[in-house]
Protein backbone atom coordinates (compact mmCIF):
# COMPACT_ATOMS: atom_id res chain seq x y z
CA UNK A 1 0.00 0.00 0.00
CA UNK A 2 1.27 3.48 -0.89
CA UNK A 3 2.36 5.63 2.05
CA UNK A 4 -0.18 8.27 1.00
CA UNK A 5 -2.97 5.82 1.86
CA UNK A 6 -1.76 4.89 5.35
CA UNK A 7 -4.17 5.65 8.20
CA UNK A 8 -1.84 5.22 11.19
CA UNK A 9 1.74 6.43 11.57
CA UNK A 10 3.54 4.94 14.57
CA UNK A 11 6.32 7.40 15.29
CA UNK A 12 9.39 6.82 17.39
CA UNK A 13 10.54 10.08 19.02
CA UNK A 14 14.25 10.28 19.94
CA UNK A 15 16.19 10.52 16.69
CA UNK A 16 13.02 10.43 14.58
CA UNK A 17 11.00 13.60 15.22
CA UNK A 18 13.50 15.35 17.49
CA UNK A 19 16.96 15.03 18.98
CA UNK A 20 17.15 15.98 22.64
CA UNK A 21 15.23 19.25 22.85
CA UNK A 22 15.65 20.11 19.16
CA UNK A 23 12.62 19.40 17.00
CA UNK A 24 13.50 18.41 13.45
CA UNK A 25 12.37 21.01 10.91
CA UNK A 26 10.16 18.59 9.00
CA UNK A 27 8.18 17.26 11.97
CA UNK A 28 5.40 19.85 12.16
CA UNK A 29 4.84 19.86 8.36
CA UNK A 30 4.72 16.05 8.32
CA UNK A 31 2.13 15.91 11.10
CA UNK A 32 0.01 18.49 9.25
CA UNK A 33 0.21 16.52 6.00
CA UNK A 34 -0.72 13.28 7.75
CA UNK A 35 -3.78 14.93 9.29
CA UNK A 36 -4.86 16.32 5.92
CA UNK A 37 -4.65 12.78 4.59
CA UNK A 38 -6.97 11.61 7.37
CA UNK A 39 -4.23 9.65 9.12
CA UNK A 40 -3.58 9.47 12.85
CA UNK A 41 -0.13 9.73 14.44
CA UNK A 42 0.76 7.82 17.63
CA UNK A 43 4.09 8.46 19.34
CA UNK A 44 5.60 5.10 20.27
CA UNK A 45 8.68 5.33 22.46
CA UNK A 46 10.98 2.88 24.21
CA UNK A 47 12.28 5.62 26.50
CA UNK A 48 11.17 4.53 29.96
CA UNK A 49 12.70 7.41 31.92
CA UNK A 50 9.65 9.65 31.53
CA UNK A 51 5.92 9.32 32.09
CA UNK A 52 3.25 9.70 29.43
CA UNK A 53 2.33 13.13 30.85
CA UNK A 54 6.01 14.15 30.63
CA UNK A 55 5.98 13.34 26.92
CA UNK A 56 2.69 15.15 26.32
CA UNK A 57 4.18 18.22 28.02
CA UNK A 58 7.41 18.01 26.02
CA UNK A 59 5.61 17.62 22.71
CA UNK A 60 3.28 20.50 23.59
CA UNK A 61 6.28 22.74 24.34
CA UNK A 62 7.60 21.86 20.91
CA UNK A 63 4.34 22.93 19.29
CA UNK A 64 2.84 19.47 18.80
CA UNK A 65 -0.77 19.14 19.93
CA UNK A 66 -1.40 15.74 21.47
CA UNK A 67 -3.02 13.96 24.40
CA UNK A 68 -2.14 10.93 26.51
CA UNK A 69 -4.03 8.78 24.00
CA UNK A 70 -1.47 9.77 21.36
CA UNK A 71 1.53 8.47 23.32
CA UNK A 72 2.39 4.84 24.10
CA UNK A 73 5.52 4.14 26.13
CA UNK A 74 7.44 1.01 27.06
CA UNK A 75 6.40 1.67 30.68
CA UNK A 76 2.73 1.29 29.76
CA UNK A 77 3.60 -1.81 27.71
CA UNK A 78 5.46 -3.19 30.73
CA UNK A 79 2.45 -2.60 32.97
CA UNK A 80 0.26 -4.55 30.55
CA UNK A 81 2.81 -7.39 30.49
CA UNK A 82 3.07 -7.48 34.29
CA UNK A 83 -0.71 -7.69 34.65
CA UNK A 84 -0.83 -10.57 32.16
CA UNK A 85 2.10 -12.61 33.50
CA UNK A 86 2.84 -11.43 37.06
CA UNK A 87 -0.55 -10.63 38.56
CA UNK A 88 -0.40 -9.80 42.29
CA UNK A 89 3.41 -9.68 42.18
CA UNK A 90 5.30 -6.92 43.98
CA UNK A 91 7.79 -5.33 41.58
CA UNK A 92 11.08 -3.58 42.19
CA UNK A 93 10.90 -0.78 39.62
CA UNK A 94 14.56 -0.03 38.95
CA UNK A 95 14.13 3.26 37.16
CA UNK A 96 13.35 6.92 37.54
CA UNK A 97 10.81 8.30 39.98
CA UNK A 98 8.62 9.11 36.98
CA UNK A 99 8.69 5.46 35.91
CA UNK A 100 7.76 4.22 39.39
CA UNK A 101 4.90 6.71 39.65
CA UNK A 102 3.62 5.76 36.20
CA UNK A 103 3.60 2.06 37.05
CA UNK A 104 1.65 2.72 40.24
CA UNK A 105 -0.88 4.84 38.36
CA UNK A 106 -1.36 1.90 35.97
CA UNK A 107 -2.21 -0.44 38.83
CA UNK A 108 1.17 -2.14 39.40
CA UNK A 109 2.37 -2.89 42.94
CA UNK A 110 5.70 -1.19 42.26
CA UNK A 111 8.33 0.08 44.67
CA UNK A 112 11.71 1.79 44.46
CA UNK A 113 12.46 0.81 48.08
CA UNK A 114 12.42 -3.00 48.04
CA UNK A 115 12.38 -5.11 51.19
CA UNK A 116 13.36 -8.40 49.57
CA UNK A 117 9.85 -9.75 49.05
CA UNK A 118 9.62 -8.56 45.44
CA UNK A 119 8.96 -11.29 42.88
CA UNK A 120 10.07 -9.31 39.86
CA UNK A 121 12.63 -6.69 38.89
CA UNK A 122 11.68 -4.28 36.11
CA UNK A 123 14.70 -2.37 34.82
CA UNK A 124 14.14 0.89 32.99
CA UNK A 125 16.22 3.60 31.37
CA UNK A 126 17.35 5.01 34.69
CA UNK A 127 18.79 8.52 34.40
CA UNK A 128 18.79 8.56 38.24
CA UNK A 129 20.86 5.39 38.46
CA UNK A 130 23.02 4.68 41.50
CA UNK A 131 25.05 1.67 42.59
CA UNK A 132 22.59 0.79 45.32
CA UNK A 133 19.81 0.17 42.79
CA UNK A 134 22.02 -2.08 40.69
CA UNK A 135 23.13 -4.03 43.77
CA UNK A 136 19.53 -4.52 44.94
CA UNK A 137 18.41 -5.66 41.48
CA UNK A 138 21.21 -8.23 41.43
CA UNK A 139 20.33 -9.48 44.93
CA UNK A 140 16.67 -9.97 44.06
CA UNK A 141 17.43 -11.69 40.76
CA UNK A 142 19.89 -14.04 42.46
CA UNK A 143 17.14 -14.90 44.98
CA UNK A 144 14.83 -15.92 42.12
CA UNK A 145 12.96 -12.74 41.15
CA UNK A 146 11.97 -12.53 37.49
CA UNK A 147 14.19 -10.15 35.51
CA UNK A 148 12.28 -7.88 33.12
CA UNK A 149 13.27 -4.74 31.26
CA UNK A 150 11.26 -1.98 29.63
CA UNK A 151 13.50 -1.63 26.60
CA UNK A 152 16.49 -3.14 24.86
CA UNK A 153 18.06 0.12 23.63
CA UNK A 154 21.79 0.23 24.31
CA UNK A 155 22.09 4.01 23.98
CA UNK A 156 19.84 7.06 23.98
CA UNK A 157 20.65 9.79 21.42
CA UNK A 158 21.25 13.33 22.68
CA UNK A 159 22.29 16.54 20.97
CA UNK A 160 25.91 16.00 22.05
CA UNK A 161 26.25 12.24 21.56
CA UNK A 162 24.86 9.11 23.19
CA UNK A 163 24.22 8.07 26.79
CA UNK A 164 23.86 4.50 28.13
CA UNK A 165 20.26 3.29 27.98
CA UNK A 166 18.36 0.41 29.57
CA UNK A 167 20.02 -2.28 27.46
CA UNK A 168 23.46 -1.25 28.68
CA UNK A 169 22.33 -1.26 32.32
CA UNK A 170 20.92 -4.76 31.81
CA UNK A 171 24.25 -5.95 30.42
CA UNK A 172 25.91 -4.91 33.67
CA UNK A 173 23.34 -6.85 35.71
CA UNK A 174 23.65 -9.87 33.40
CA UNK A 175 27.42 -9.85 33.79
CA UNK A 176 27.00 -9.90 37.58
CA UNK A 177 24.19 -12.47 37.85
CA UNK A 178 24.53 -14.55 34.70
CA UNK A 179 20.86 -13.86 33.95
CA UNK A 180 19.44 -11.71 31.16
CA UNK A 181 16.04 -10.00 31.10
CA UNK A 182 12.84 -10.40 29.17
CA UNK A 183 12.64 -7.19 27.10
CA UNK A 184 9.10 -5.83 26.80
CA UNK A 185 9.31 -2.73 24.57
CA UNK A 186 10.24 -2.57 20.90
CA UNK A 187 11.07 -4.87 19.07
CA UNK A 188 8.37 -6.86 20.87
CA UNK A 189 5.42 -6.92 18.47
CA UNK A 190 2.99 -6.34 21.35
CA UNK A 191 3.86 -2.62 21.37
CA UNK A 192 2.36 -2.17 17.91
CA UNK A 193 -0.32 -4.82 18.27
CA UNK A 194 -1.73 -3.05 21.33
CA UNK A 195 -2.02 0.24 19.42
CA UNK A 196 -3.60 -1.49 16.41
CA UNK A 197 -6.26 -2.97 18.69
CA UNK A 198 -6.90 0.32 20.47
CA UNK A 199 -7.28 2.25 17.22
CA UNK A 200 -9.01 -0.61 15.37
CA UNK A 201 -6.53 -0.24 12.52
CA UNK A 202 -5.73 -3.17 10.19
CA UNK A 203 -1.98 -3.82 9.99
CA UNK A 204 -1.82 -3.02 6.28
CA UNK A 205 -2.97 0.56 7.00
CA UNK A 206 -0.24 1.20 9.58
CA UNK A 207 3.45 2.05 9.26
CA UNK A 208 6.23 2.15 11.86
CA UNK A 209 8.65 5.07 11.52
CA UNK A 210 11.93 5.13 13.42
CA UNK A 211 15.70 5.53 13.38
CA UNK A 212 16.79 2.17 14.81
CA UNK A 213 16.91 -1.15 13.02
CA UNK A 214 16.96 -3.45 16.06
CA UNK A 215 14.04 -1.76 17.85
CA UNK A 216 11.79 0.36 15.60
CA UNK A 217 12.14 -1.49 12.31
CA UNK A 218 12.33 -4.94 13.89
CA UNK A 219 9.16 -4.14 15.85
CA UNK A 220 7.33 -3.22 12.66
CA UNK A 221 8.49 -6.40 10.94
CA UNK A 222 7.47 -8.51 13.94
CA UNK A 223 4.02 -6.92 13.93
CA UNK A 224 3.53 -7.27 10.18
CA UNK A 225 3.38 -3.56 9.31
CA UNK A 226 5.36 -1.53 6.77
CA UNK A 227 8.38 0.33 8.09
CA UNK A 228 10.25 3.56 7.35
CA UNK A 229 13.85 3.87 8.52
CA UNK A 230 14.96 7.49 8.98
CA UNK A 231 18.71 8.14 8.92
CA UNK A 232 18.36 11.07 11.32
CA UNK A 233 19.28 9.17 14.47
CA UNK A 234 21.34 6.11 15.36
CA UNK A 235 21.33 4.07 12.13
CA UNK A 236 23.65 4.98 9.27
CA UNK A 237 23.70 3.58 5.73
CA UNK A 238 26.71 1.42 6.54
CA UNK A 239 24.74 -0.14 9.43
CA UNK A 240 21.88 -0.95 7.08
CA UNK A 241 24.22 -2.63 4.62
CA UNK A 242 25.47 -4.99 7.34
CA UNK A 243 22.05 -5.81 8.80
CA UNK A 244 19.57 -8.55 7.95
CA UNK A 245 16.73 -6.29 9.13
CA UNK A 246 15.22 -4.77 6.00
CA UNK A 247 12.88 -1.73 6.24
CA UNK A 248 10.23 -1.17 3.60
CA UNK A 249 11.51 2.36 2.98
CA UNK A 250 14.74 4.23 3.81
CA UNK A 251 14.74 8.03 3.98
CA UNK A 252 17.08 10.75 5.16
CA UNK A 253 14.63 12.24 7.64
CA UNK A 254 11.10 13.28 8.48
CA UNK A 255 11.05 15.97 5.76
CA UNK A 256 11.52 13.32 3.08
CA UNK A 257 8.69 11.30 4.60
CA UNK A 258 6.50 14.40 4.50
CA UNK A 259 7.20 14.73 0.78
CA UNK A 260 6.41 11.06 0.26
CA UNK A 261 2.89 11.27 1.75
CA UNK A 262 1.81 14.51 0.07
CA UNK A 263 -1.07 14.07 -2.31
CA UNK A 264 -1.27 16.02 -5.57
Amino acid sequence: MDLKEKKLFLLDMDGTIYLGDRLFDGTIPFLATARRNGARCIFLTNNSSRSTSDYVSKLSRMGIECSADDVFTSVEASAIYLKQHFENTRVFAAGTRAMVSELKSLGIDATDDPDGSEGAVLQGFDTELNYGKVHMACRLIEKGAAFLACNIDRVCPTEDGYMPDCGSICEMIKAATGKGPIFIGKPNASMIQTVLRKTMTPAEYAVMVGDRLYTDIACGLNAGVDTVLLLSGETKLEDLAKSDICPTYVMEGISQLDDAIKRD
